[in-house]
């Protein structure tokens, strides 16, 4: 397993954890209006 391949898959995780909290705090707010 390659280091680099390594860290790049994190990061992705972690992109699409932030993007998906993102989501779901943008869809709570939306849905209080």
């Amino acid at each position: 397993m390659n280091r680099r391949f390594v860290r790049i898959i994190a990061l992705v995780t972690l992109l699409v954890f932030f993007i998906t909290s993102l989501g779901l705090i943008g869809l709570s707010f939306f849905m209080e209006r």
